[in-house]
């Protein structure tokens, strides 16, 4: 818990070597309470700059991620490479490139860079999702349809399923139970409700 001490007009000054202590203590005070403050976001976050670190390895000649053994998602941290058939990818122009893992992780990421990665959106090349019925194979997470309520598990609990089209959807549902949602649909309140029913 942060305090500090008041020290009143009247209190005598020592000086010499005794002045200088106290003014090195009372500098480091000063400092200790300055640094009990930070900002804290609406939703619990600290409002510090964030400082995700790009991948060493760029997405494949197919747009297919390629992470290493190091990269961690930067909205959970967890180790990507643990969840190879749900790393989900943010390209930004120059290159930069951020792995996530899972396909909630990748697009609540996207739409929060800022947050994120400390850019804007308008920095974001491509957005890549893994294609769930055929591994191996991502598709524009812009351009996808994603399955929601479903039976499958990923990562982070309840899967957001990708799908290339309304068709696969609808096949992942016949088999998966669950809804099929547009890109348009899927919203931060939609992952939000998501990641809040996850932890029930």
């Amino acid at each position: 818990m942060c305090s500090y001490h008041r020290v009143s007009n009247s209190t005598p000054q020592p000086t010499g070597r005794r002045w200088f202590l106290g003014a090195v203590a009372g500098a480091l005070a000063v400092a200790s309470v300055a640094g009990c403050k930070k900002d804290v976001a609406q939703d619990g976050t600290s409002e510090d700059k964030a400082k995700a670190i790009p991948s060493k390895q760029k997405l494949t000649a197919e747009g297919n991620p390629s992470p290493t053994a190091d990269d961690r998602c930067p909205m959970c941290a967890m180790r990507v490479a643990d969840h190879p058939n749900w790393v989900g990818a943010i390209e930004l122009e120059g290159g930069d490139t951020f792995y996530t893992c899972s396909v909630r992780c990748t697009l609540a990421t996207s739409m929060n860079t800022d947050k994120f990665l400390g850019v804007p959106k308008s920095k974001v090349k491509r957005v890549r999702v893994p294609q769930y019925l055929e591994k191996g194979k991502w598709l524009d997470a812009e351009t996808a349809w994603y399955v929601i309520d479903s039976d499958i598990r990923g990562p982070m609990g309840l899967a957001l399923v990708p799908a290339v089209s309304q068709e696969e959807a609808k096949v992942i549902v016949d088999r998966h139970k669950g809804r099929a949602l547009s890109r348009a649909d899927v919203t931060m309140a939609v992952l939000k409700d998501l990641k809040q029913r996850s932890k029930e």
